[in-house]
């Protein structure tokens, strides 16, 4: 998996540091200050080397369907539990219910709400252990 990355300044020859942008930010930066490091640019993804890539993927399946087609265990894997740590959420909420909101709040303004039950791609992969 690629994601926005950066050297933290060491030489590249001798061994990089990488930083992803998920990283704990504010102990890395002040880390970095400390070093002397302030103008390390962030780089795009689509330029992040292999080597310097945390996960690798195993795509094991892809399929298209509406996406009011989700399961709960779908639901579940996209990763809304978040969403049960909102203060005064509602716990009796399914996972499918989540998404749907999840999914409206990022979708709606854009024409594909909900209700419109657009196709989706459903990707399905797998970790695979360096």
């Amino acid at each position: 998996m690629r994601e926005a990355w950066r050297v933290d300044g060491i030489d590249i020859q001798s061994g990089a540091d990488v930083e992803s942008m998920t990283d704990n930010l504010q102990y890395r930066e002040e880390m970095l200050n400390d070093r002397g490091f302030t103008d390390c640019k962030w780089k795009p993804s689509i330029h992040m080397p292999r080597w310097a890539s945390r996960i690798t993927l195993e795509v094991t399946g892809v399929r298209v369907e509406r996406v009011q087609a989700i399961t709960e265990a779908d639901a579940e894997a996209e990763g809304i539990a978040f969403m049960r740590d909102i203060p005064d959420a509602d716990e009796t909420l399914t996972a499918k219910v989540l998404f749907e909101i999840l999914w409206e709040s990022i979708n709606a303004k854009r024409g594909y709400g909900w209700d419109v039950n657009p196709w989706v791609w459903v990707v399905e992969f797998r970790r695979v252990a360096l």
